[in-house]
């Protein structure tokens, strides 16, 4: 068996072994969207106003972006994703307050735009993006599973860090994926609707 072929069986067999952790992260991810945006949208507990303050934080980098070209844009993009996930690697439990957190602006997002809008602005690069953020921050918790194991009995179960990696590696795939549509196809659909 070539070394490709073993390494995307390993691949395979760690997803399966930590499917449960996936499962799990993805369900955060989506619930805490729905809440977010149900939040937002009828400003409980001040979360429409929360999400305003964030969203006019983060407009300067978006100004930013929209004054660069195709291939800076996309380099930028991929840069800034890549950071986050590796952020979720190695913060092992609490990315999952990056996860939350990233879901709380793309369901502001949904509560200021118009659904045909933010489909077309969301679907093209957040097929890959958002299981990319889901897949990294399961690799965390997967870390961190492997390091609770290991202070437990004292013996370093290697299969978690493995799993752990080789998931992350799919995240970083699907992220770079991700910025190379954000930089060139919502960017141009992005423009159009202006």
């Amino acid at each position: 068996m070539s070394k490709n072929v073993y390494a995307v069986l390993e691949t395979f067999y760690a997803f399966k072994r930590q499917k449960y952790i996936i499962y799990a992260t993805t369900a955060i991810f989506l619930i805490s969207f729905i809440v977010s945006y149900y939040m937002i949208l009828y400003n409980v507990m001040g979360c429409g106003d929360f999400g305003n303050t964030v969203f006019q934080s983060l407009a300067p980098q978006f100004e930013q972006f929209r004054n660069m070209g195709f291939i800076d844009l996309t380099i930028a993009i991929i840069i800034n994703n890549l950071f986050v996930i590796f952020l979720n690697l190695i913060l092992t439990i609490f990315s999952l307050i990056i996860l939350v957190f990233n879901s709380f602006v793309l369901a502001y997002v949904a509560s200021i735009s118009d659904l045909p809008t933010f489909l077309l602005l969301v679907i093209p690069h957040g097929i890959f993006e958002i299981p990319g953020f889901i897949l990294s921050s399961s690799a965390g918790i997967i870390v961190f599973i492997g390091i609770l194991r290991w202070i437990k009995d004292s013996k370093f179960h290697k299969i978690y860090l493995q799993d752990a990696l080789r998931i992350f590696v799919v995240s970083v795939i699907l992220i770079v994926i991700a910025g190379i549509i954000e930089g060139t196809v919502t960017f141009s659909i992005a423009k159009a609707l202006v």
